[in-house]
């Protein structure tokens, strides 16, 4: 199952973990098709900064909110509806509710280096996600091979390969 790391503020996440949030909102999803897999990274200053949780998205549903906003997203996304219009920006871009199943809480959460990025789909050629060149004085050395490790948190989401068992 294809998956993504998403980047989750401490006091979402406890809505998720606790079951009362049951959508996460996003105006910029991920573009896979359900369902697939999603680990949570709690961000935040009082957030554990790991990988604390699974889910699965099974359904991603896009709302025009300068339409208004639909009279069960704030009940599902535990925010108001002040919250959601601000979130969509001053245009009110369209929002993606994503539904969440199948939760999973890791008893140990996980690190960041226990996940990878997909494996490149150029061949022969650098891409943007994941390749990088090396830039000494005038000369450009590019390094062939793809470096899929994470270190560091997405500001939003990114996609991944599973966690280690």
């Amino acid at each position: 199952m294809k998956a993504v790391l998403m980047s989750i503020q401490a006091k979402h996440n406890r809505n998720i973990e606790s079951g009362d949030k049951t959508s996460e909102l996003r105006t910029a999803p991920p573009t896979l098709k359900p369902p697939f897999k999603v680990y949570t990274y709690e961000s935040g200053v009082d957030g554990r900064r790991k990988v604390v949780n699974e889910w699965v998205c099974r359904k991603v549903t896009e709302w025009r909110i300068c339409m208004g906003v639909p009279a069960h997203l704030p009940i599902r996304a535990c925010l108001s509806v002040g919250e959601i219009k601000a979130y969509s920006g001053k245009n009110f871009k369209n929002i993606s509710e994503m539904e969440i199943s199948d939760l999973k809480i890791y008893d140990r959460p996980k690190e960041l280096c226990e996940f990878s990025k997909p494996e490149c789909e150029k061949s022969g050629d650098t891409c943007s996600h994941c390749c990088y060149s090396i830039n000494v004085g005038y000369y450009e050395y590019p390094e062939w091979g793809c470096d899929r490790t994470i270190s560091r948190p997405p500001q939003n989401w990114m996609y991944v390969e599973g966690g280690k068992e």
